[in-house]
């Protein structure tokens, strides 16, 4: 089907803000494209993970072949994966996408943080202040912390405070402009961080970190891998732009529920993510990937997927020194 004048428009503009190869470069002349761009034309935003799933993959294979939106036959009922992809003449590889919102758990922990961090900031006095949350306070325990935040401001270097069990406040010194977090223990689990820098007289930075890791992993793969056939490799892709902390706190969770019993028509699930980042070569846009592979799938993941994933994090450290 034809594309319209406004889509031809509006793909013209995009083409001209992206560099050659890239997004919707990576769907042209595939089957079903007209569908996905049109869901784009709409803003839809799981459209767009799935433009740019489409355009990790074949990010360095740009000659592999992809089908959008292809329609398959599993367990008797039809279904359509969001896509499939091959290289050469190998077997197809099924891909569901689905876009990883944050939380209303995450929400509420960011509020506090925000909450905290304004309350500090608007002391008027110099200081760099870290502080560490070990469980998410009650309304009380914070009017506390920032009490004790305002007694602790010219504390000297180094200084640590322990308030109960609840959190620890850190005193520091250096340029309130850089924001360097404190090494925690790597048993510590995933966090939630907020900075907040007011880089004129009074100078002011404070780092509030608070414990959080997202339990969804096992709904939204439940849910995706209905979508994949039962005896072709299948890969769930999860844009996690919105849900960072899933990096850390999902590998974990899925590899848990990868067992010779359940989820095997799941060959492995990708965690992805892209934002424009400040690296050694100046401001670019980053991928982050992160590849969890099921062990027990009926059908492995092909190589040359695995090789995308390395290859991009080998790019992503070399920009920014951290893989994900």
């Amino acid at each position: 089907m034809p594309w319209t004048m406004k889509e031809m428009e509006w793909l013209g503009g995009k083409r001209a803000s992206l560099p050659p190869g890239s997004r919707l470069e990576a769907i042209a002349g595939a089957s079903g494209a007209e569908r996905l761009i049109r869901r784009l034309l709409q803003d839809d935003p799981a459209a767009h993970s799935e433009l740019n799933a489409i355009y990790l993959l074949r990010s360095r294979y740009p000659i592999s072949v992809v089908e959008i939106d292809p329609e398959i036959t599993v367990d008797s009922r039809t279904r359509n994966p969001d896509f499939r992809i091959r290289w050469e003449t190998e077997s197809w590889t099924y891909v569901e996408v689905t876009r990883h919102d944050s939380s209303a758990a995450s929400e509420q922990t960011q509020e506090f943080l925000h909450r905290v961090s304004d309350e500090a900031t608007s002391i008027l006095q110099p200081f760099i202040l870290e502080l560490i949350f070990w469980r998410n306070p009650t309304e009380d325990e914070v009017e506390d912390l920032v009490r004790e935040v305002r007694r602790r401001c010219q504390d000297a270097d180094g200084t640590k405070h322990d308030v109960r069990d609840l959190a620890s406040l850190l005193v520091k010194t250096g340029d309130p402009r850089v924001v360097i977090p404190s090494i925690l223990p790597a048993e510590d689990g995933t966090r939630i961080s907020i900075s907040k820098v007011i880089p004129s007289e009074p100078n002011r930075q404070i780092l509030v970190r608070a414990p959080f890791a997202d339990q969804r992993a096992e709904h939204i793969l439940k849910l995706k891998a209905r979508q994949l056939p039962n005896q072709e490799s299948g890969l769930v892709m999860v844009d996690v732009a919105h849900q960072p902390t899933a990096f850390d706190s999902w590998p974990e969770l899925i590899s848990r529920r990868f067992t010779t019993t359940q989820h095997t028509r799941v060959a492995g699930v990708l965690l992805f993510s892209e934002a424009i980042t400040l690296t050694s070569e100046g401001l670019k846009l980053v991928l982050n990937a992160k590849l969890i592979i099921n062990p027990h799938a009926r059908q492995p993941l092909k190589p040359w997927l695995i090789d995308v994933v390395d290859q991009i994090r080998q790019e992503t450290l070399r920009l920014t020194g951290y893989a994900d």
